[in-house]
C-alpha cells in the first residue's frame, strides 16, 4: 500500500509510471512529475460479452490526499456492488449539483428581475464596477436590453435594491426546493423589526411572484413547488 512517504518520494520520469494501492488504486505519476489518483475497474460487457474496462479520476495529490483517495475508492466500490456505474453515477450528481446552481434563489429571482425590467445584470454589474460601484435609474439606457418590458426605471431599481439588501444575503444561494416558509417569514420580520413594514409587505409580493417562476422555468429541475408556494 501507498504511505505519504511513497508519495512524496515519486519524482517524474521519461516516461509516465503508476505506484500501486489496494482495490485498483494507484497514483499515476507523469514525466513533470504530477502525481494523479485513478483507479481501474469493469462494469458491463461489450459486444463480444466480455467486461468493459474503465478509470475513474479522483483527482491530484496532496490536493486529494491518500486518506481521501481512500474514501472515493471505497464509495466508487460501494456503488458497483449494487450494481451502478460509478463515472455514470458522479456525473449525475454533478449535474444534479450544477441544476440546484441554477435554481438558487438569486439565480432565479434574477432571472426573474431581468424578464420583468428588460435590464441585462451583467451589463449593470460592469457599469458599476466601471463606476466605482456607483449607477443610477438616470443610466438605465446602457444596460437596458428590452425597451417594452413593464417596470419603470424607477421601480425597477427599487426592486432591485431591495432584493439585494433585504433578501439576497439571507435566501440568495438557498436552492428553491430547500425553501421553506420559516425561512421567507424569517427574513420578512427582520425587515419589518427596522420599522419598514411597507417594503416587507412589497417583499413579500415580489417574493410570492419569484418562487412560482422557479417551477415555470425550463430548469428541467426534478423538483415540485411545496404547498406553501403560492
Amino acid at each position: 500500500m501507498l504511505s505519504d512517504a511513497k508519495i512524496k518520494a515519486a519524482k517524474g520520469r521519461e516516461k509516465a509510471y503508476r505506484l500501486s494501492d489496494s482495490g485498483q488504486l494507484y497514483l499515476q505519476v507523469t514525466p513533470s512529475g504530477g502525481r494523479h489518483w485513478r483507479m481501474n475497474y469493469t462494469f458491463g460487457r461489450n459486444e463480444q460479452n466480455k467486461p468493459v474496462q474503465k478509470t475513474l479520476s479522483f483527482g491530484s495529490y496532496p490536493a486529494v490526499t491518500l486518506v481521501e483517495a481512500w474514501a472515493r475508492r471505497d464509495e466508487a466500490k460501494r456503488l458497483l456492488t449494487q450494481g451502478k456505474d460509478p463515472s455514470v453515477e458522479r456525473r449525475e450528481t454533478e449535474r444534479q449539483a450544477k441544476i440546484a446552481q441554477r435554481n438558487t434563489f438569486q439565480a432565479v429571482s434574477e432571472d426573474w428581475f431581468e424578464l420583468n425590467s428588460g435590464w441585462s445584470l451583467e451589463a449593470l454589474r460592469l457599469w458599476s464596477n466601471d463606476n466605482d460601484g456607483e449607477w443610477s435609474h438616470l443610466q438605465a439606457d446602457r444596460w437596458t436590453r428590452d425597451s417594452g418590458a413593464r417596470w419603470s426605471a424607477v421601480h425597477s431599481k427599487d426592486v432591485l435594491v431591495s432584493l439585494a439588501r433585504d433578501v439576497w444575503p439571507q435566501l440568495g444561494d438557498r436552492p428553491i426546493g430547500a425553501l421553506e416558509a420559516a425561512d421567507i417569514l424569517q427574513t420578512l420580520r427582520s425587515v419589518e423589526t427596522r420599522g419598514a413594514i411597507e417594503t416587507a409587505h412589497r417583499l413579500r409580493q415580489r417574493i410570492s411572484s419569484i418562487l412560482p417562476m422557479a417551477w415555470r422555468r425550463a430548469y428541467a429541475a426534478p423538483i415540485r413547488p411545496p404547498a406553501w408556494v403560492p
